[in-house]
């Protein structure tokens, strides 16, 4: 073998033969890691090993399909997930009311109608005694009218309220039982009364009795009587 020959063969050996396809495909590890945490940006760590595929001359489809692979079942759980999100919601909307508990005695109150009607007394035991049908009327809160007190005899009634004696006209005798009234009806007291009759002011004592009759007197004879 000549030299010229030996160099072809040494060149053949030594840079002719590609290297091993294991050993200089960039991997697909990290276009996996990315599309799982960050979803649809994926494809920049795939652009980046197809390109850098490319470059040595191998084939880019492995890592897009690794992208689309990766990214179709994250999309597939995300929809899983949601859908049992959703039919839990519905299902809680359907859900009826729990039942009312006692707390007394843990009994489980079921909603429905009731029916009211007297519970039986279990055999042997003492009926309880019946309440009266009937309560004792409230006596009567009214008190009873006092009859007003009368007039004495030989007097000229005015009025229901007012009388006077022959001495003593109507208009004089109601000038009389206002002036009495506007002090405040008072037991005993002293009042100066106009009459419109004469024109002149009278001085008229009046006191109270127990029966309820006020006598009123002065002036020239004059007498009122007021209850």
């Amino acid at each position: 073998m000549t030299t010229h020959q030996a160099g072809i063969a040494r060149t053949g050996s030594s840079y002719g033969a590609p290297p091993p396809e294991s050993a200089a495909r960039p991997s697909v590890l990290v276009i996996v890691l990315v599309t799982l945490v960050l979803g649809p940006l994926g494809a920049v760590p795939a652009a980046a090993m197809a390109s850098r595929a490319r470059r040595r001359g191998l084939s880019v489809l492995r890592y897009w399909i690794t992208f689309l692979v990766v990214w179709a079942v994250q999309l597939v759980a995300l929809v899983l997930v949601l859908l049992s999100w959703l039919g839990g919601g519905f299902a809680g909307i359907g859900t009826p009311a729990p039942s009312s508990v006692s707390p007394a005695t843990g009994a489980t109150t079921a909603p429905g109608p009731s029916f009211a009607g007297p519970a039986s007394s279990p055999p042997g035991s003492p009926s309880a005694p019946s309440s009266p049908s009937a309560t004792p009327s409230s006596p009567s809160a009214t008190p009873s009218t006092t009859a007003a007190a009368s007039f004495p005899a030989n007097t000229t009634s005015c009025g229901s309220n007012v009388a006077v004696n022959s001495m003593t006209s109507c208009q004089f005798a109601s000038n009389v039982a206002a002036a009495y009234r506007a002090a405040g009806s008072p037991p005993s007291t002293t009042l100066d009364v106009t009459s419109p009759v004469t024109g002149r002011s009278y001085a008229m004592s009046c006191t109270a009795a127990s029966s309820g009759l006020v006598t009123c007197s002065g002036g020239n004879g004059a007498v009122v009587h007021l209850r």
